[in-house]
């Protein structure tokens, strides 16, 4: 950036060399005060366009930090959502397994009294061929 003395001695020294120009300045001496204000607001313009640049850039980090943010923080939970559903499967699999063994139990319990009943069939029989054994026929 060039001062703004720099910037109106530039603008001075172009309309001293241009007689047109010279000759209103000789009959408007204010317009070389004018030109020196201008130089002097476009200077403080342009400070101002490079603090207002580096705070846009300072948002675009931010932003571009926080858009980084939420795409692990979707993928965390894209994540999660996938254990959840993993996990309510492995539940349903686990209600199926049990429902299975109970199923299963339900099954062996009716098994054993059958052949507890069987035994004291067997048992009785038993019992009434050893008593038949023991009359002379």
């Amino acid at each position: 950036m060039c001062p703004p003395s720099a910037v109106g001695s530039e603008i001075k020294s172009v309309i001293s060399e241009n007689p047109d120009f010279n000759n209103i300045t000789n009959n408007y001496p204010p317009l070389e005060e004018k030109v020196d204000n201008i130089a002097k607001t476009i200077h403080e313009q342009s400070h101002q366009i490079v603090e207002d640049a580096r705070q846009l850039a300072e948002q675009e980090i931010r932003i571009h930090d926080l858009s980084e943010t939420a795409v692990d923080l979707k993928e965390q939970l894209d994540a999660e959502e996938q254990k959840g559903e993993l996990n309510g499967q492995k539940i349903e699999s686990l209600q199926e397994e049990a429902k299975a063994a109970k199923n299963t139990n339900k099954k062996l319990t009716i098994a054993v009294v059958l052949l507890g009943i069987a035994v004291v069939i067997i048992g009785i029989v038993v019992v009434i061929s050893k008593m038949g054994e023991g009359q002379p026929s």
